[in-house]
C-alpha cells in the first residue's frame, strides 16, 4: 500500500501546475492526433553512447526499430536467422510473453540458472518446435535448434554490458513444465499433453506473482555495468485465452495486472522507470488505434508512441510519421528542391513510408555510376558533382550507418550554398504551428 499524510496528498495536487491530476478533455493539450499522450517525469535520459538491449512481447520490437534507425546501439538488431525459420523479422523470434519465461531468461544471462536438460523441446512429425520462443516459429532439426539457442546465449551475454534494458511485457497466462521445472513461452500442443499427462499445467499471474518473478533478478541485473530498465505493457491484446470467460475480460484483468506489477517494481528505485505505451494506444480506442483485426496497432500510432517516448527519454526527438509528413508538407509549400542522398533503401523506405515526400523531392543523388545512369521514381540521379543550387535547395543524408562518412563527403555542397541535413536531425526542421494550420 502506498500511504501518505492527507496534507502531502493535498500538496501533490496543489503544486502541479500543468493540471495533469484532471483527466483530460478534448481540449486539453495532453490529447492531441486522436489519443492521450500523458505527462511524464523521467527517472533517467537515455544518451548516444547508451547500448540498449530490449526484450519481451511483440512490442519491444517497435521500439528497438526506431532505436535502431537513430543510430543506437541495440544488440537484438543484429540477431539473424536463416530463411524460413519465422515468418516475421529474426528478433521476434525472442518474444518473451510471460514473467516466468523473461525471468529464467535473465536468471539464466546472470549465471542463476541453467535449463533443463531437454526442456521446451517439442517432437513433430516436421520436426522440433522450440516452446521457449515465438509462438510462430517452425520445426527445425533437433541440432539446428541446439545451435540456435547458443546463438541466442551469446547474444543474452551481451545485456550485463549495456546500459539500459527496455521491458515489454505482454501477458500473465503461461504454461508451466512440471517435469523439467520451468515455464515456457508456448502452449504445448494438445497432442503433447494428452500423451504427457501431468506433466504440463496452465499458470495465470496475479501481480504479486510478476513480481515476484522479476524484482530479483532485475536487482541483480542492476548490480552489472546495466543501470536503467525501461518498463512497458504491450498495448496488443491477447489472441487466445486458456481461462474461462470472455477473452475481453480476461485481457482486461491481464494488462492491469502487469501495468500494477510494473508501479509495484518501479515505485521505489529510481533505476526502474515506466512508460505508458498501453495506456497510450489504447486511449485511441480499438476503431482508431488499431488496425481492422483488432490485435495490433496502427503503425501511426506506434509511430506517435515511440515519438513521445523519444520527446522525453532520448536526446532529441524521433519523429512519427504524422511529424514527417507535416515537415514535408511544409517544405512543399515553402518550394523547398530535396535531394535524397544516396539512393538507397533507407531512401526507398523514406518515400514508401511517407508518400509526402514526393512532393518536395526532386532527385537522388549517389556515387554509384550504375545508378547515375537511370532513375528512379521518376527522378533523376546525380553524382554529387552535379548537384547545384540551380537544381536543389537541400541534401537529405539517408543512410544510418554511414552518415557521417557522407556528410564529410558532401560537405562541399555547403560552399556553393546548398543546405546538407541528416534524417536523424530533422526534428530541428518541423514547422511553426502557423506552417502547419
Amino acid at each position: 500500500m502506498y500511504s501518505i499524510s492527507a496534507q502531502e496528498a493535498f500538496h501533490s495536487v496543489m503544486g502541479q501546475k500543468d493540471r495533469n491530476h484532471h483527466h483530460p478533455s478534448q481540449r486539453d493539450p495532453r490529447f492531441r492526433d486522436g489519443g492521450i499522450f500523458p505527462h511524464l517525469y523521467p527517472k533517467f535520459r537515455l544518451t548516444r553512447e547508451d547500448r540498449i538491449f530490449t526484450m519481451g512481447s511483440c512490442f519491444a520490437r517497435h521500439i528497438e526499430d526506431a532505436l535502431s534507425q537513430h543510430h543506437f546501439q541495440v544488440p537484438v538488431q543484429a540477431f539473424a536467422l536463416p530463411d524460413g525459420e519465422l515468418p516475421y523479422p529474426a528478433p521476434h523470434l525472442l518474444n518473451e510473453y510471460n514473467a516466468g519465461t523473461i525471468a529464467q531468461r535473465l536468471r539464466a544471462t546472470l549465471g542463476d540458472y541453467q535449463y533443463p536438460d531437454g526442456a521446451g523441446i517439442e517432437a513433430t512429425t516436421a520436426g522440433c518446435l522450440d516452446l521457449f520462443l515465438h509462438v510462430a516459429s517452425r520445426p527445425v532439426t533437433r541440432e539446428r535448434l541446439e545451435a540456435r539457442r547458443r546463438e541466442i546465449d551469446a547474444l543474452y551475454a551481451q545485456l550485463p554490458d549495456c546500459d539500459c534494458l527496455v521491458l515489454t511485457l505482454g501477458l500473465v497466462e503461461a504454461w508451466y513444465d512440471l517435469q523439467c521445472g520451468c515455464y515456457l513461452n508456448r502452449a504445448p500442443s494438445f497432442r503433447t499433453i494428452k500423451r504427457d499427462q501431468g506433466r504440463f499445467e496452465f499458470r495465470r499471474f496475479d501481480a504479486p506473482d510478476v513480481v515476484q518473478q522479476l524484482q530479483p533478478v532485475l536487482h541483480a541485473l542492476l548490480e552489472t555495468r546495466l543501470d536503467k530498465v525501461l518498463l512497458t505493457v504491450s498495448p496488443v491484446p491477447m489472441e487466445v485465452s486458456f481461462m474461462p470467460g470472455d477473452i475481453v475480460v480476461n485481457n482486461a484483468y491481464s494488462k492491469a495486472t502487469l501495468r500494477t506489477a510494473c508501479e509495484l517494481l518501479s515505485r521505489h528505485e529510481p533505476r526502474i522507470d515506466y512508460y505508458p505505451s498501453y495506456e497510450i494506444v489504447t486511449s485511441f480506442g480499438v476503431a482508431q488505434g488499431f488496425s481492422p483485426d483488432g490485435v495490433h496497432p496502427k503503425l501511426s500510432v506506434v509511430d506517435l508512441v515511440i515519438s513521445h517516448l523519444a520527446d522525453h527519454y532520448l536526446p532529441h526527438r524521433i519523429l512519427s510519421r504524422l511529424d514527417l509528413e507535416r515537415l514535408y508538407a511544409a517544405w512543399a509549400a515553402r518550394g523547398t528542391r530535396v535531394l535524397l542522398y544516396p539512393a538507397g533503401s533507407q531512401a526507398m523506405d523514406m518515400l514508401s513510408q511517407t508518400p509526402g515526400l514526393g512532393a518536395c523531392l526532386v532527385a537522388f543523388g549517389d556515387r554509384d555510376p550504375a545508378k547515375q545512369a537511370a532513375t528512379l521514381h521518376g527522378r533523376p540521379v546525380l553524382a554529387a558533382d552535379a548537384i547545384s543550387p540551380e537544381n536543389v535547395d537541400l541534401v537529405l543524408v539517408a543512410s544510418a550507418q554511414h552518415e557521417e562518412a557522407i556528410c564529410e563527403e558532401l560537405r562541399f555542397l555547403v560552399a556553393r550554398g546548398l543546405q546538407v541535413a541528416r534524417v536523424s536531425d530533422l526534428h530541428l526542421h518541423l514547422p511553426s504551428p502557423s506552417e502547419i494550420r
